[in-house]
């Protein structure tokens, strides 16, 4: 009987280089592919490029046959599957696109159609991995656009080891300012982290208000454009936030982003932290192009 070829085409929201590594490598695969267990498994490699991963019932064989382009051969409990695998770079920068052909009888064929198998395939198991920032980076990360907002601000220059203690006391001048001033208050505070210095930071603590009213001593206006944000969401120690950086600028140079301006952290309920060691529920936004 003359086998058939199932051939499909997937995108990727991700770099080709992020997809490539997590494809061509043996602890790529233990990342995002079910049942291979980094302490569990056995890995052979080999001079060509390749490896074989062996982990109970599952064996995963991959063979690289040119640049992008690779055999996979996945054994479990359900039999052999056989794929030949190809990736390249989109014409739309941070989308790679991978090309997937697997053979089978009319029968076996039919079947694949009928049940539509594709989302079954490795291929689409690296693309859930790598398009969830949850799994990926660590944290929920989202692309968003934000309206524009009048903030009313305080900026301070504060001693590095008194940060959030002057953070905290911006806030409540600010609190105070309002009520005198009738301001109603639309969002929750922000922090944004403008300079640093060997012993001391500026910091902008704003709150977003409804209207101006007249100026106070410390206290000034600034409107904000709306645009595409990009929002990061974290909960912990304060000081464990910078692992949230880290991921998000990670996620921009994946995507071939840019930031417009400093990070902006939004905190739930106006809790800012006393410490470096308080628990915060935060939001962190980078305005990007």
């Amino acid at each position: 009987m003359i086998p058939l070829r199932q051939t499909y085409q997937l995108s990727i929201n991700s770099s080709y280089y992020n997809v490539y590594q997590n494809l061509a490598s043996a602890k790529g695969w233990g990342k995002w592919y079910p049942g291979v267990n980094d302490s569990d498994r056995s890995v052979a490699t080999n001079k060509t490029g390749g490896f074989k991963i062996e982990d109970g019932l599952l064996t995963v064989a991959l063979k690289q046959t040119g640049l992008g382009a690779f055999d996979v051969e996945i054994t479990n409990s359900s039999g052999v599957n056989k794929y030949t695998c190809f990736v390249t770079a989109s014409d739309t920068m941070g989308i790679t696109k991978v090309n997937v052909s697997r053979k089978a009888n009319v029968f076996k064929y039919i079947w694949w159609l009928i049940r539509d198998t594709r989302k079954e395939t490795f291929a689409y198991k690296l693309k859930n991995y790598l398009e969830d920032t949850q799994r990926y980076y660590g944290f929920v990360i989202s692309k968003q656009v934000a309206k524009e907002q009048l903030m009313m601000v305080s900026r301070q220059k504060s001693v590095n080891n008194n940060i959030c203690l002057n953070n905290r006391t911006a806030l409540k001048y600010l609190l105070d300012f309002s009520s005198t001033r009738k301001l109603k208050i639309t969002g929750p505070v922000q922090l944004q982290y403008i300079s640093s210095m060997k012993d001391s930071t500026e910091i902008m603590v704003g709150l977003p208000v409804a209207k101006k009213q007249k100026k106070g001593a410390g206290v000034e206006y600034m409107d904000t454009h709306g645009g595409k944000v990009l929002i990061g969401y974290f909960k912990g120690k304060y000081k464990d936030r910078q692992k949230l950086y880290t991921a998000m600028s990670l996620y921009l140079a994946d995507h071939y982003l840019h930031d417009q301006t400093k990070p902006i952290e939004k905190f739930k309920d106006n809790q800012l932290p006393y410490s470096d060691e308080s628990a915060v529920d935060l939001q962190l936004v980078i305005p990007y192009a």
